[in-house]
């Protein structure tokens, strides 16, 4: 299985995109002078127009923070009873962190609560529950389930107004 980190609540949640990521065709690379591999020039299958070409200036900017509303196969179903969930993806440092502190205050500007989740698919074992207000809440309680190299047991850190 695999780790899932997860954002819960009883409104919709926005979509953050990775602004530094951008999909273009062959096409494009061609005009924009883009050296393309030679893999892909042997494929006579691939749409020339199609965007299947992931363009980022460098590997640090990749691992922005996205929130996107990503929930396969139910997969948060296990763990919450709220009915909007989108994934949350991103390399953990402080002010990505503080950039997802930030969308939660929002987030709770309508919604009384939101629940943030760090899981191992097919763990639904003792779940380790935490509530704090949203004043409370700090770049430690995000690194604890966001930025942890290993996994222990479910989390989930119910944050309120």
């Amino acid at each position: 299985m695999s780790l899932y980190r997860f954002l819960a609540s009883d409104l919709p949640l926005k979509d953050v995109h990775n602004p530094n990521i951008e999909l273009i065709s062959l096409n494009e690379m061609f005009k924009r002078n883009l050296e393309v591999p030679e893999i892909l020039l042997r494929n006579n299958d691939i749409d020339m127009d199609e965007k299947i070409i992931l363009v980022c200036e460098s590997e640090e900017l990749l691992h922005e923070l996205e929130i996107r509303k990503d929930n396969p196969e139910d997969h948060a179903a296990d763990y919450t009873m709220k009915n909007f969930v989108s994934e949350v993806t991103f390399g953990y440092n402080h002010i990505r962190a503080e950039q997802l502190i930030r969308y939660i205050r929002e987030h709770l500007l309508g919604s009384e609560e939101i629940e943030l989740w760090c899981v191992w698919l097919g763990d639904v074992g003792d779940v380790e529950a935490e509530m704090k207000r949203q004043d409370d809440l700090t770049v430690e309680d995000i690194k604890r389930l966001f930025g942890a190299t290993c996994f222990e047991r479910p989390i989930c850190l119910r944050v309120t107004k």
